[in-house]
C-alpha cells in the first residue's frame, strides 16, 4: 500500500497525538503521533494509510514520502516544509481562523468587522467551488479560471491592505498573518482541477481513529501502536474502496494461506 501510494500524484496528510506507554530506550511514556496519508478524490485507487511514529518531527513524513514529488494536501504545520512536494494549503483552516475571530464578538453576525469581511471573502471562494456538484474536471477548471482565481487574488489583496489595520496579536491579526504566510500553498489548488480546496479528506480519514481513541486513550507498546496502524489502514482502505471490511479482511487471510509472500497489490486490484 505504501509503494502504491507513492506512485500517486496527489496525497492528503494529517496527524494526531497518541500516547505509547512502553518504548525501547525510554523510561516514561512517549507522546507519539499517528500520521495519516491518503489518496486524492479523483484517484482510481483509494488508499488510506496510517503510520505510527514516536514524535512529530519533520523527519517522519519526509522519510515516509521521500520518493513522492507530487502535490501534498496538508495544513500549515512546519514539519511538512522538508518534503519535496508541492504543498497545497487548506482553506478550511484559514476560514476557521477568521471564524474564531468573528465568534469572540458580541454580535457574531456583524460582518462589517475585518474578521467578518475576511470570512465572507473566503465564503465566496467556497461558494464558487461548490456551486456545481457533482462536476467534471473540465468544469472545475472552468470555474477556477472564471471565478476562483479572481476571488483568491481579491482575498489576498485585501489581506495585504488589512494587515496594517488589524492589531498583530489579535485573533483577526493572527488570521490575516496566517493567510499571508500560507499564500503560496493556498493558491496551489488553482494549478490542477484534481486538487481540492481543503484537506478535509485527510481529516475525515483520521476521524475513525479519533473516535476509537476515546475508548482506548493510549497504546501499551510501540509494536501495539504499529499494529493499530496496520489494522486501521486495512479497514479504512476497504471502506474507501467501497468494500465491506469483513469480506476484505477475509480475502486477505485466504490469500495469505496460499501465497509465497511475494505479494504486490492483490488486495487493491479487483
Amino acid at each position: 500500500m505504501h509503494g502504491l501510494l507513492l506512485r500517486e500524484n496527489i496525497i492528503h496528510a494529517d496527524e494526531m497525538p497518541l500516547q505509547v506507554n512502553r518504548v525501547n530506550g525510554r523510561e516514561k511514556p512517549v507522546n507519539g503521533y499517528m500520521w495519516l496519508y491518503r489518496t486524492g478524490k479523483f484517484s482510481e485507487r483509494q488508499i488510506v494509510l496510517y503510520d505510527y511514529r514516536n514524535g512529530r518531527k519533520g523527519d517522519y513524513p519526509a522519510e515516509f514520502l521521500k520518493s513522492f514529488f507530487g502535490y501534498l494536501h496538508c495544513d500549515g504545520l512546519r514539519q511538512y516544509d522538508v518534503i519535496n512536494a508541492v504543498r497545497v494549503g487548506c482553506w478550511a483552516h484559514v476560514r476557521r481562523y477568521f471564524k474564531n475571530a468573528l465568534d469572540v464578538r458580541c454580535d457574531k453576525r456583524d460582518y462589517t468587522t475585518l474578521a467578518g469581511q475576511g470570512f465572507l471573502k473566503i465564503q465566496e471562494i467556497f461558494a464558487a467551488e461548490t456551486e456545481k456538484s457533482p462536476y467534471s474536471l473540465a468544469e472545475i477548471a472552468a470555474i477556477r479560471k472564471e471565478k476562483s482565481q479572481k476571488l483568491t487574488e481579491d482575498f489576498f489583496e485585501w489581506c495585504e491592505k488589512s494587515q496594517g489595520i488589524a492589531v498583530p496579536k489579535s485573533l483577526t491579526g493572527k488570521a490575516i498573518s496566517y493567510a499571508l504566510g500560507q499564500k503560496k500553498s493556498l493558491t496551489a489548488f488553482l494549478n490542477d482541477p484534481r486538487l481540492e480546496l481543503t484537506n478535509n479528506a485527510a481529516e475525515r480519514a483520521i476521524k475513525p481513529f479519533v473516535i476509537g481513541r476515546k475508548n482506548w486513550p493510549f497504546s501499551n507498546s510501540e509494536k501495539g501502536a504499529q499494529a493499530t496502524a496496520v489494522i486501521y489502514s486495512v479497514v479504512e482502505t476497504a471502506k474507501a474502496a467501497g468494500a465491506k471490511p469483513f469480506e476484505f479482511i477475509r480475502r486477505i487471510f485466504e490469500k495469505l494461506c496460499s501465497c509465497d509472500f511475494r505479494l504486490k497489490s492483490f488486495c487493491l486490484g479487483t
